[in-house]
């Protein structure tokens, strides 16, 4: 008992957790035991935290309890929109049941803080040989490897790593960082999502802005040398071609669809603007496939016209409104912001500035990558959310408490 109880044993739990789930797919069922397995050490990591109970003193701490609370009540408002209990909890809320991952990390110190940086560096690490290994071993057709990856790449372990390493080292040799910052800034641009290469934009506009401040020009020109060269190269291959078709696809069907989706998310909200309509809020397959007629018609024969509609939207910020009200959104988003803010204030105890930077880069890259993917119904993404969140709100925590 003793020793499912010592500090280090949250630190093995949480490793298997977030390692497990990068071999976890977005569909459970294809790597089952994987998915068991992140499952199983969450549920060890909830029990452990069960025997001591107690919540972090932090801000984030009340609006993730608040926001809890709005999930909660969501589920007669669900049930009003004809959502099943089944759905509500699993379509709806089970991914958001990973932000208790925040309070399972008993921060308490540097190194606890080192700790969970470095693993999800590892993880990021592994999520990167992953997607190297369908590059080429997968299959021989193209398009089938492209397929693989592109569904990799919506889990944001590339911005992740990108975020942590691009403003601080964290140990690791100048000679590995460079290598992975390269590997992942060059599945970034090659991966065909344009949320994720318009942040990548913003990202390194402020970090080279940064550099030529202090004078350090070799790190920047490299990387930019680096991805200027991979991007030539790969956009004069047949995978060029699928990722130039894949971005004129999205400019010409996924805008009017991402468009109609926030409009019917407004429309919905207005219905129910304080608590939401609820979590698992069924959205007409015209909405989120506006444009591709076809492809719906196609989905209505094969299941017999009992598949009328998707539970997920490609907007976070537009999903919580409509389905948690303003009360939701705004809890959801105070348990992100506040920690970023308090950082920005010089309240973060143990992290110098680069580290903050580099965590906060990180926390900011996958949440408004979300503004235009639906990521966020996956429990990985959640995860790496509330560890983001538990790295900055434990070192403010230690903060407060030398203060007092």
């Amino acid at each position: 008992m003793s020793n499912f109880l010592s500090n280090r044993s949250w630190k093995i739990l949480y490793l298997l957790m977030v390692t497990s789930a990068v071999f976890a797919s977005d569909l459970p069922k294809e790597n089952i035991f994987a998915f068991v397995i992140s499952i199983g050490a969450f549920i060890l990591l909830f029990l452990r935290w069960l025997f001591f109970l107690k919540l972090k003193n932090t801000y984030s701490t009340i609006y993730l309890v608040v926001f809890f609370a709005v999930l909660a009540i969501s589920l007669p408002a669900a049930m009003i929109n004809s959502v099943s209990f089944r759905d509500w909890f699993f379509r709806g809320v089970f991914p958001f049941i990973f932000l208790l991952v925040f309070l399972f990390l008993p921060i308490k110190t540097r190194a606890d803080a080192e700790y969970l940086v470095k693993v999800l560096l590892f993880i990021c690490f592994i999520w990167t040989l992953k997607i190297l290994f369908a590059l080429f071993f997968v299959s021989d057709n193209i398009f089938v490897r492209w397929t693989e990856i592109s569904r990799d790449l919506l889990f944001p372990y590339n911005l992740v790593g990108i975020g942590l390493l691009l403003f601080s080292s964290w140990g690791l040799k100048p000679v590995y960082r460079i290598i992975i910052l390269v590997l992942m800034l060059g599945m970034t641009v090659g991966g065909g999502y344009r949320m994720q290469f318009i942040l990548l934009l913003c990202l390194m506009s402020y970090f080279i802005y940064l550099k030529v401040l202090q004078r350090k020009f070799i790190l920047p020109v490299l990387i930019v040398f680096a991805l200027a060269s991979a991007g030539s190269y790969v956009l004069s291959t047949k995978l060029g071609d699928l990722i130039i078709e894949r971005v004129t696809e999205l400019k010409s069907e996924g805008d009017s669809s991402r468009v109609k989706e926030i409009k019917f998310a407004y429309n919905k909200f207005l219905m129910s603007p304080v608590f939401g309509n609820g979590l698992a809020t069924p959205i007409p397959l015209e909405v989120t496939f506006y444009g591709r007629e076809n492809y719906v018609k196609g989905v209505a024969s094969n299941y017999d016209g009992k598949y009328t509609h998707v539970t997920y939207m490609h907007n976070i910020f537009m999903y919580l409104l409509m389905s948690t009200g303003l009360i939701g959104f705004i809890s959801y988003l105070g348990f992100v912001f506040s920690p970023l803010f308090s950082c920005l204030t010089n309240k973060c105890s143990f992290l110098n500035r680069n580290e903050k930077r580099s965590v906060g880069s990180a926390l900011l890259l996958i949440i408004f990558f979300n503004a235009s993917a639906a990521t966020f119904t996956l429990f990985q993404y959640q995860i790496l959310v509330a560890t983001l969140v538990a790295i900055l709100s434990g070192s403010f925590f230690k903060e407060r408490v030398t203060n007092e």
